[in-house]
Formats: structure tokens, C-alpha cells, sequence
């Protein structure tokens, strides 16, 4: 996808693609750790653990694969 382009194009859709994706993380009280290339990597449970952390990373993924298919 990036190879049809420009590099203004794809630095647009990429922060618009960051900026959903991290508000599916923040909405379950994820952390974000750091972007790498087009990933993304968060976790749950630091700096505040819920008892139900894995089921919020879950249900972030979930959003997420949602938001995408949308976008």
C-alpha cells in the first residue's frame, strides 16, 4: 500500500491510523508504549493494574480490528 503513495499521503493515513488505534487503547486503559514503523505496542496492566487487564487488551484488539475494517 505505501509503494502507491507520495509520502505525504501515507504520513496522513498513517497518523490518522495511530490516532484511532491509540484511542481504542486509551478507552480500555491501556499504556502506550511505543510506535514501531506502522505497529503499535501497548500494554495493560502498568502503570496501574485491574484485576481484569487481560480481558481489556482483548477487548482492545477486538475495537480495534472493528475501527480498522471501518477505515
Amino acid at each position: 500500500m505505501s509503494e502507491g503513495l507520495d509520502p505525504e499521503s501515507l504520513l496522513e493515513m498513517l497518523n490518522e491510523y495511530f490516532e484511532l488505534m491509540v484511542d481504542t487503547i486509551f478507552r480500555y486503559e491501556g499504556t502506550l508504549d511505543k510506535f514501531m514503523g506502522d505497529g503499535i505496542m501497548a500494554i495493560w496492566g502498568a502503570p496501574v493494574a485491574h484485576p481484569d487487564d487481560a480481558i481489556r487488551s482483548v477487548q482492545s484488539a477486538l475495537g480495534m480490528g472493528e475501527i480498522l475494517g471501518e477505515y
